[in-house]
């Protein structure tokens, strides 16, 4: 049995069901990727406003370097990471730097049936240390915790837990979050090798009101994936991605409508990335 996943991938699989491809924007960017480990990409978005960006990283067994800048973003967005990898065996050691300006500082550990990660985050707002750790259990039962603490208040902003069983075809599982107040039960079913089902239910405890999401994910073929999914306040939302050889292109298409309101639509986004996706 190797490691399990890190704690925020525990439960990926009904996750990235309900949530990936579902981007609801409008971009347009071009990937082109080298033999000796370096990337650049480019493109543009549109959101508040019309955002452009440049990003490019160079990957080796030992070091990873990442830039990107923006030019009508959160300033988050433009970054700066250097990340090493194996610089003890089975520990990864990064650091990103973005136009905040802030500081984020993690160290992974990773082995046999542990994988934790420390992170501890400093700007001008003040500093926060986050540490999580999941464990295998058994073989297909991982378990896991977080906590994040307010360095400068000295106090808890936050702590969960998520537990994740896989067998078989199916992967279900529990996650909370906001101290406790919010349990996430979800489940992913693998019908066949093109066909995947799930759905999640989240329970606030405070005012015990449950809202439900159901999804599907189809591959039509080795080109085309078309996904679905539906809550329980009647949202349904729709995304398709379409690849091509030649030209080289991914064409992706996501869409939202309002079921109780005459299929009204809510948001609408295409994204086409060329080059090397």
């Amino acid at each position: 049995m190797g490691a399990p996943p890190s704690f925020n991938d525990l439960n990926k699989r009904a996750k990235d069901l309900l949530s990936k491809k579902y981007d609801f924007r409008n971009e347009l960017k071009n990937v082109r990727k080298s033999s000796n480990g370096i990337t650049l990409e480019h493109g543009a978005s549109t959101g508040k406003g019309l955002d452009t960006y440049i990003k490019g990283t160079h990957k080796t067994k030992t070091l990873s370097v990442e830039g990107e800048i923006h030019s009508d973003a959160g300033p988050s967005s433009t970054k700066a990471k250097v990340k090493l990898p194996g610089v003890v065996a089975g520990t990864d050691f990064s650091v990103t730097c973005t136009s905040v300006p802030d500081a984020n500082f993690e160290v992974a550990y990773k082995r046999d049936r542990l994988n934790t990660l420390l992170n501890l985050k400093t700007s001008a707002k003040g500093s926060n240390l986050s540490v999580n750790a999941s464990v295998g259990l058994a073989d297909g039962i991982n378990a896991g915790g977080s906590a994040s603490v307010d360095l400068d208040a000295g106090a808890l902003k936050d702590s969960s837990v998520a537990v994740e069983v896989t067998r078989g075809q199916l992967q279900a599982g529990v996650k909370s979050s906001k101290m406790f107040s919010v349990f996430d039960i979800t489940a992913h079913y693998k019908v066949r090798s093109d066909l995947s089902v799930g759905g999640g239910c989240s329970i606030n405890v405070n005012d015990g009101s449950p809202s439900f999401q159901a999804g599907l994910d189809h591959k039509f073929n080795s080109n085309c994936d078309v996904k679905a999914r539906i809550n329980g306040s009647g949202l349904i939302g729709a995304a398709v991605e379409h690849r091509l050889a030649n030209p080289a292109l991914k064409v992706g298409l996501s869409a939202e409508f309002d079921a109780g309101n005459n299929f009204a639509s809510k948001k609408l986004g295409v994204g086409c990335t060329f080059g090397d996706y």
